[in-house]
């Protein structure tokens, strides 16, 4: 995981994303190593575009 100064508004979003626990799942499992969008989305019980929608969020506000 690479520190990167971010601007007060970044910081914001970052910290509310695992405001989700669905989403606090995802990093904790995503910071473990590749997996593949079925995998999580089978490990949840997600479908796609809930899935989908998650991980926008996530690389929007890393």
């Amino acid at each position: 995981m690479r520190l990167v100064k971010k601007k007060p508004i970044q910081m914001d979003r970052l910290f509310h994303a695992p405001g989700d626990g669905t989403r606090r799942a995802i990093v904790d499992r995503l910071s473990r190593g590749p997996v593949s969008v079925s995998e999580l989305a089978t490990n949840w019980a997600l479908r796609s575009q809930p899935l989908a929608s998650i991980l926008r969020f996530l690389r929007k506000v890393a």
